[in-house]
């Protein structure tokens, strides 16, 4: 189960892991999200094992994803499906995106099973990440489909 947090002290220690910290920073040193946590434009979404950054850019909410390694797999795809009905029930969010560096399997496979679409490549500084979306129009789709089975 997922909680609204500020903790950026945990935040800061999820990403610090080793197992986490390449797909994160990118190689490129330590992250100081303090500013960003205490923004209450954005969402923090945690549980023990992790959790979700949503930043907010108008209706749309670019999401970090930074989870420990028994916090991964099932577990995550439903966190990832917990955080998105929080983010499309009480936010005016109408889609989220993330980036997902190439190589990063993990977390692809868990942008597609949370229902994302990729959407594109993007090149940052000779790194290559692919851009996924998930609309609050095929967020609903996919719950109106979990309905019928």
């Amino acid at each position: 189960m997922l909680a609204q947090s500020k903790d950026v002290q945990f935040l800061h220690s999820v990403i610090a892991h080793p197992d986490v910290s390449p797909w994160v920073t990118l190689g490129r040193g330590a992250l100081d999200l303090t500013e960003v946590v205490g923004n209450p434009e954005n969402l923090f979404l945690a549980n023990e094992h992790g959790g979700f950054l949503f930043i907010r850019d108008g209706d749309t909410y670019e999401v970090h994803t930074q989870f420990l390694p028994q916090g991964r797999g099932r577990k995550a795809v439903e966190a990832a499906r917990e955080a998105a009905w929080h983010i499309f029930t009480r936010t005016p969010a109408l889609a989220i995106r993330t980036y997902v560096p190439r190589g990063n399997f993990r977390a692809a496979a868990l942008a597609r099973r949370a229902g994302f679409s990729a959407w594109g490549t993007v090149n940052n500084d000779g790194i290559e990440i692919d851009w996924y979306v998930l609309t609050i129009k095929e967020w609903a789709k996919g719950l109106k489909q979990c309905q019928q089975h």
